[in-house]
């Protein structure tokens, strides 16, 4: 909480500024943290460090912070460093984002596994004419270039491995690159919140439907970067300069520029905190993380988009969501809840619970707890990380060289003509389409010369940073494994893609066209296959041999048999190196020949949502069909589909092949998830927000399942099926009830806090009578069945009792 100062020289200048530290004893920052920690201001003991500046005279080249353990989610199994030119001030007051470097720890050697370099423009030095500090523009052509090499990552890394080691903890350090070109380590202190948190999770959920608050106009797009999961609403202040900080009042959602310090005593209780600048190791990140407060940092021009919106309409409340892991502002107060699980205690099950993954950062923070992950989709890192469609990338100089052709044509015609185009007339739009995208794709990919490169290296990273969020040595000895399903997007997904345009057709139905391995072995895609290949091969070189290839929308052996080979001319060959590779099984051939899938590959993931369709030849898109398809039970949990997935894993169990599942459907219907239990699949793949309950449920089936008779059995289904509907009745009247005491603060309706509670209590219950019946089944000296049911089957009614007049109740506070 004291203050700290850089480049002091000379005796009187070091006297003078050990006064002025302890003088920083009484500002408005140290004063406040006392009065919050409840230390007496006048037994306070200050003593002051001098240290001698890292580099020397020279002063410092480059300077960061690095963190034993990633800091956003506190997954062990990296190394994250952040760095900028000069000192690392910039980088905690979120003036700079910092180049950001993730270092995997658990390869036979330390690897860089993603990079990420920003644009630097300001740069924090030594005055050497007045001594202290002052803030200089970075040369233009440093701005885009990384300030460490590799070589410098990897030491940073052995050192924070080293720190990490001493002292037994996870560590959060600050470093030094001097002029000299040696490395200091110039602080190392406990990292806080996660190791204080163990496993101990709070899953935010919002109780609104997302879709519907897009399609209404309440989302700001482009919205910076998220820290944590956590949702918070509040009133909207736009405060610009900290002498305003006295306006905020609890609750509230700061929107700033940038915060330091001295908006620390400020920040304590509000409902969240957005910024302009920074990045996830900045002051606002860092202070939001231990107040456990939502924050999103590093989003541009948010102030005046504010501004702009306020302008247009009356914007009182703003909410900030993470809880999918990306950043989204809702201009409105939207209601959300949380469940808190206790990740360690989930019961352990024969069956593999992993989790589908999409946005490589969000895997650092929902791999930590899964077995792996069963869907891990590539294009979600290409819309994220890429944005470019591969073929303008291969073909970018063509595309130049196309550009000036045209270019030349339009000065023979204006020639001709004696006259310019008119900006409207399809040669010129055409013209400026092409500009426009050669411009962009430009600016994607500053630093790389070679866009292929570019292309394989942030496919390469974004798998990494997956492979490297699941891993862990599962108690069978095997690693997490981290299934990448290969590029799968539609026509029209493509389409949307930069340079989507030039070589995209329309179809009539994409679901069923030009799509998934048919693409791979075609003339107009295959070169962009084999940049997928590369970046495999690239991902395990560096020892992340838990990627698994995957192959979606694979119609016949035959195409299989072709993309196998395509592997192995690129180096990728099954059953070398521990390769293995899988097909999704979306298309009922995949099921009719599975014995004949099996000669080529090692395993199946099952697509339900496409298998569903295929089956029923009901296309998912088409909105006309929904309401058709409930109705006649077009569903994955239909007989037909069950008959499909039973044959599946049947006849690959029989060729010592494994199956598992990555659909929507084992996330949305428990009823079905225990059916694949029963039928001994070897994974389930659900969505992080519903993984926990998916473990539980698949923890129960496999005791109901071997330890009761079929009779029983129905009972025990029948039982956990009551709680299940339950819980689900309840879920959402205690989260507005929540909700609803969460706005009201400090002024607590005692009878809406009542009211809370015996919902919470209800909440409570169910969950633990479902959990103490598996326990009391799962003994060894298994109890009387009968008497087992009867009592908590009465439990549970009990409480279903209480809920019409609760129901009453909750409709006083205006909840349906």
């Amino acid at each position: 909480q004291q203050d700290t100062h850089l480049n002091i020289s000379g005796e009187d200048q070091i006297l003078e500024y050990i006064l002025k530290d302890m003088a920083s004893v009484f500002t408005t920052r140290a004063t406040m943290y006392r009065e919050r920690a409840g230390f007496d201001h006048f037994a306070v003991k200050l003593s002051v460090g001098v240290q001698e500046i890292a580099g020397g005279l020279d002063g410092v080249k480059a300077s960061g912070v690095m963190f034993t353990e990633d800091p956003d989610s506190g997954n062990p199994n990296v190394v994250v460093i952040r760095a900028t030119w000069g000192l690392g001030e910039l980088i905690v007051q979120g003036v700079e984002k910092g180049d950001e470097f993730i270092v995997f720890k658990h390869a036979s050697k330390l690897r860089i596994i993603n990079r990420s370099l920003v644009k630097k423009e300001n740069k924090m030095i030594f005055d050497r004419n007045k001594g202290g500090t002052i803030t200089t523009f970075v040369d233009e052509k440093e701005q885009r270039k990384f300030c460490i090499n590799d070589q410098q990552v990897l030491v940073l890394s052995e050192y924070a491995l080293k720190i990490r080691e001493h002292y037994g903890c996870p560590m959060d350090i600050e470093w030094a690159l001097g002029q000299d070109e040696k490395i200091y380590i110039v602080q190392a202190r406990p990292e806080t919140v996660h190791s204080q948190k163990g496993d101990i999770e709070e899953i935010f959920y919002l109780l609104e439907d997302p879709k519907e608050l897009i399609e209404n106009g309440y989302l700001i797009e482009n919205s910076g970067i998220a820290i944590g999961r956590r949702i918070g609403y509040g009133k909207v202040k736009i405060i610009e300069s900290i002498n305003d900080a006295y306006l905020l009042e609890e609750g509230d959602i700061l929107i700033t520029e940038e915060t330091n310090p001295d908006w620390t005593s400020y920040m304590e209780n509000l409902g969240g905190v957005v910024t302009e600048r920074g990045g996830p190791t900045c002051h606002a990140a860092i202070v939001s993380r231990e107040l456990n407060i939502a924050s999103i940092v590093g989003a541009d021009d948010i102030i005046e988009k504010v501004k702009e919106i306020k302008r247009q309409q009356e914007l009182d409340y703003i909410t900030i969501d993470c809880s999918t892991g990306e950043s989204r502002l809702w201009i409105k107060e939207v209601e959300y809840d949380f469940d808190t699980i206790e990740f360690a205690q989930l019961p352990k099950t024969k069956t593999k619970v992993l989790v589908n993954l999409g946005i490589p950062k969000g895997a650092l923070s929902s791999g930590k707890y899964p077995d792996g992950t069963g869907l891990a989709r590539l294009e979600f890192i290409i819309n994220d990380q890429i944005q470019i469609h591969p073929n303008a990338l291969i073909d970018y100089e063509a595309l130049l060289m196309r550009y000036d052709i045209l270019l030349e044509h339009r000065k023979r015609i204006e020639s001709i003509k004696k006259s310019d185009l008119y900006h409207k007339d399809l040669f010129s739009v055409e013209i400026k389409r092409l500009k426009d995208t050669l411009d962009k794709i430009e600016i994607l990919t500053i630093g790389f010369d070679d866009k292929e490169e570019f292309y394989v290296d942030k496919l390469a990273e974004g798998i990494a940073t997956i492979a490297a969020g699941v891993w862990k040595i599962l108690p069978d000895g095997e690693i997490a494994p981290c299934v990448v399903r290969l590029s799968d997007f539609k026509t029209n997904e493509y389409q949307n893609l930069l340079g989507g345009w030039i070589y995209e057709s329309d179809e009539n139905n994409p679901m069923l066209g030009f799509r998934g391995c048919s693409r791979y072995t075609h003339n107009d895609f295959q070169n962009a296959f084999l940049l997928e290949l590369r970046a495999l091969k690239k991902v395990r070189s560096w020892g992340l041999k838990n990627v698994i290839p995957m192959l979606p929308f694979c119609r016949s052996p035959e195409e299989c048999k072709k993309i196998i080979e395509l592997m192995e001319s690129e180096g990728l060959i099954r059953g070398q190196d521990s390769l293995k590779v899988y097909v999704m099984a979306e298309i009922p051939s995949n099921i009719i020949c599975a014995d004949l899938f099996c000669e080529l590959i090692d395993g199946f993931s099952i697509g339900s949502n496409d298998l569903t369709m295929l089956t029923y030849g009901v296309d998912r898109d088409e909105a006309k069909l929904i309401p058709i398809a409930k109705r006649n039970s077009y569903s994955t949990n239909s007989e037909a589909m069950r008959r499909s997935i039973s044959h599946l894993i049947k006849t690959a169990h029989g060729l010592g092949k494994k199956v598992g599942i990555c659909g929507q459907a084992p996330s949305d219907d428990p009823e079905f998830l225990r059916f694949l239990v029963k039928e001994r699949i070897d994974s389930i793949s659900l969505n992080f927000d519903t993984f926990a309950r998916g473990r539980i449920n698949t923890w129960r089936t496999e005791i109901i399942e071997a330890k009761l008779s079929e009779e029983n059995k129905s009972k025990a289904y029948e039982f956990l099926n009551k709680c299940d509907i339950l819980i689900d009745k309840i879920r959402l009247p205690r989260g507005k009830l929540r909700n609803m005491l969460r706005k009201q603060r400090k002024d607590v309706s005692p009878k809406l806090k009542e009211v809370t509670e015996r919902f919470d209590n209800i909440f409570k219950k169910v969950n633990t009578t479902a959990h103490e019946f598996i326990i009391e089944l799962n003994k060894e000296t298994s109890p009387n069945f009968n008497s087992l049911f009867e009592l908590n089957h009465s439990k549970i009614k009990e409480l279903e009792d209480l809920l019409p007049k609760l129901a009453k109740q909750i409709r006083e506070f205006g909840i349906f």
